[in-house]
C-alpha cells in the first residue's frame, strides 16, 4: 500500500492493481467517444504534465476518465493514482493499464470529498480535460481545490485545463 493513503480499499485492491470496477455500466461507448472527440487536446496535455514529471515521481489524476494520462506516464511514476466518479470511465483506466507498471490504483470518488488521502503524499496533481468546470456547485470546486493543494507535497505541481465560462 503507498504510504500514508489510508483508505482501507487501496490496501485491499492495489496488491492486485486496480480498485474493482463495476461491469455493466449504461453508456460504456460514451467513454469512447469522448475520448475520440478529445484526442488532439490529449496530445497536448500529455506533453504539459511530462515537462512536470520526474522518474519516481508520484501522480494523482483528478478527474481520470479513462486514464489517457495515466497510460501515458505509468513507466516513469512511482505511483500514479487515478481518481473518477464515472463507473464506465474507470473500467476504460483499468483496461488501459492492465499490462503498466503495478504501482497504480484507481479509485471511485466525489473529487469535493477526498479526505481519504492523507497531506502530502503527490509530486504532482492533474486535473485536465475541463474536469474543474464539471465540479458543482460553487462549495464543492472550493472543497476539490483546498483537498487538491492539501495532497500535494510542498512545491509539488497541480495542473489544470480549464475552459472559460464567461
Amino acid at each position: 500500500m503507498p504510504d500514508g493513503i489510508r483508505l482501507p480499499e487501496l490496501q485491499s485492491f492495489c496488491g492486485i492493481r486496480f480498485v474493482r470496477v463495476l461491469r455493466g455500466v449504461p453508456d460504456p461507448d460514451a467513454v469512447l467517444q469522448d475520448e475520440r472527440a478529445a484526442s488532439e487536446l490529449h496530445h497536448a496535455d500529455v506533453a504539459w504534465v511530462s515537462k512536470h514529471l520526474f522518474p519516481g515521481c508520484r501522480l494523482v489524476d483528478l478527474g481520470c476518465g479513462g486514464g489517457r494520462l495515466l497510460e501515458a506516464t505509468a513507466r516513469l511514476c512511482s505511483l500514479s493514482l487515478g481518481i473518477d466518479i464515472s463507473w464506465p470511465g474507470l473500467e476504460r483506466s483499468r483496461q488501459r493499464l492492465a499490462s503498466e507498471s503495478p504501482n497504480h490504483c484507481l479509485l471511485r470518488s466525489d473529487l469535493a470529498d477526498l479526505d481519504f488521502i492523507s497531506d502530502h503524499q503527490f509530486d504532482v496533481g492533474a486535473c485536465l480535460f475541463s474536469t474543474l468546470g464539471m465540479i458543482y456547485p460553487a462549495e464543492a470546486r472550493d472543497s476539490f481545490l483546498v483537498h487538491a493543494r492539501r495532497v500535494l507535497k510542498p512545491g509539488g505541481v497541480f495542473l489544470v485545463h480549464a475552459h472559460n465560462r464567461s
